[in-house]
């Protein structure tokens, strides 16, 4: 029993082969320069956690040393909303 394969439907199947194999190396490629823009982003983050890393050091030395005034602005920044808010109060009466 023989099979006989029509030239043309073979070539189709090979120009859609092409085809697919062609877009399979621009996916790795693709793929590629991701993965290399991710190490760079991962990079860059490290740089900056490390930044602030150096920046609460330095501010838990401040806060340990006693005399020292503190640099946590949370605080100032509370303190002037609690006085906000109940000369606001007290303005209401």
């Amino acid at each position: 029993m023989e099979v006989t394969i029509d030239p043309r439907i073979l070539n189709k199947v090979l120009l859609i082969c092409q085809k697919n194999s062609t877009k399979l190396d621009q996916i790795s490629k693709r793929q590629d320069e991701m993965e290399a823009m991710m190490v760079e982003k991962n990079d860059k983050i490290d740089q900056i956690l490390s930044k602030f890393e150096v920046q609460n050091n330095a501010d838990n030395k401040v806060v340990k040393d006693k005399g020292k005034k503190t640099k946590n602005e949370f605080y100032q920044v509370n303190i002037c909303f609690i006085i906000n808010f109940f000369l606001f109060i007290l303005s209401l009466f």
